[in-house]
């Protein structure tokens, strides 16, 4: 008997496989050959520690399943912070190099803006007694050639926003409609947010009579900041100045005329010199079109003489005026702003006159000696 009673228990635990009918030897019922199968949770029990047990197992597995959760969750954001930290860095990097590129201010405003870009939902939800935000919100109008009649605004009076914007776009060979999508931003309304932003970039040049010079650029950018919050207005509003040239030189009518000078360096001098050049570029500019147009520096007899400030250059000295005259303006008119311009249907003021919508808005326009690096 004591050998029976050794034996019994070590089947019970598992050390004997036998047949599942098989009988026990020392005639007992017949023994199953594997484990009984486990009791389902909750299943009732004569110990009344079986509850307690299964709330541990449950408590257990759930505790389990969230550590693993938040691991991969933590993997994932640590993986795509990293990815658009890397992003970021390589934007601002060409941003700097290559100012007129708008792929990369572009990819660099999508860089962690969800938190502001919400922010910017709360104010159309919840802007004036209007409710126009709200509206445009659900409507979710684009300002481009579906929405926008681009001749019909080119017919318009000339003191009205739409004419002034056109005149714009025009100007500077522009299409409203040609501006970079939004990639990196996953919410859908959030992302229409960021385009309406930028679709409405040119309104803003219109409104301000800002060129698409890099210090008038940047002077916008700053104005932008204070309408929208977004980080790439603020960076741009920064470092946009190491993008400023030190010196621009801008020829006179009597160097660029076409009927004088066979075509002139105006073209070039609109390219070339857009940027850094050296003290003496613009002469090596004006000798080698001579060289190449000799009526350049031959002036008909009929033709009246000129003064001295008419024929010479005009020398601008983009980074220093902007850092000390246009930022600041820039800071002030947008301050000044009482109304945030992506919460406007800005579609129904087009054929309004500009200087309506200023007042409506608020827009402080710049000083009259800054106009020439505006331009």
């Amino acid at each position: 008997m004591a050998l029976v009673q050794f034996y019994r228990p070590l089947q019970r635990r598992g050390l004997r496989a036998t047949a599942p009918s098989e009988p026990d030897p020392f005639g007992g019922p017949p023994r199953p050959s594997e484990r009984a199968p486990p009791r389902a949770i909750g299943a009732a029990s004569g110990a009344s520690e079986s509850p307690l047990l299964a709330l541990a197992a449950v408590g257990g597995v759930a505790a389990a399943a969230a550590a693993a959760v938040r691991r991969r969750v933590s993997k994932t954001s640590l993986w795509q912070t990293l990815f658009k930290a890397d992003i970021a860095a390589r934007c601002a990097i060409n941003a700097v190099l290559r100012p007129k590129e708008d792929l990369h201010i572009a990819t660099l405003s999508e860089m962690f803006v969800e938190s502001q870009l919400e922010r910017m939902r709360q104010f159309m939800m919840c802007e004036g007694q209007e409710e126009e935000g709200r509206e445009i919100l659900k409507q979710r109008p684009l300002f481009d050639d579906r929405f926008i009649d681009y001749e019909g605004l080119r017919r318009l009076p000339e003191n009205t926003l739409g004419y002034a914007l056109m005149k714009f776009l025009d100007g500077n060979s522009l299409h409203a409609g040609h501006r970079q999508p939004v990639r990196f931003v996953e919410d859908e309304e959030l992302a229409y947010i960021l385009t309406r932003y930028r679709q409405l970039h040119d309104v803003m040049h219109a409104a301000f009579g800002m060129g698409i010079s890099v210090e008038s650029e940047v002077a916008l950018k700053l104005i932008e900041f204070h309408q929208t919050g977004l980080p790439m207005t603020l960076l741009s509003a920064a470092f946009g100045p190491f993008a400023a040239p030190l010196l621009r030189v801008q020829l006179s009518a009597a160097a660029t005329d076409v009927a004088l000078a066979g075509g002139g360096p105006a073209a070039v001098a609109s390219v070339t010199h857009s940027l850094t050049e050296a003290p003496n570029s613009w002469l090596q500019l004006l000798t080698s079109q001579k060289e190449k147009h000799p009526a350049a520096s031959a002036t008909p007899a009929a033709t009246p003489a000129k003064t001295e400030e008419e024929q010479g250059p005009v020398v601008l000295y983009p980074r220093q005026v902007l850092l000390n005259d246009l930022l600041p303006w820039a800071d002030a008119a947008g301050k000044a702003m009482r109304r945030r311009v992506y919460c406007l249907f800005v579609e129904e003021w087009l054929d309004k006159p500009l200087d309506a919508f200023r007042e409506h808005c608020c827009i402080m326009l710049p000083p009259a000696h800054l106009l020439p690096y505006c331009a």
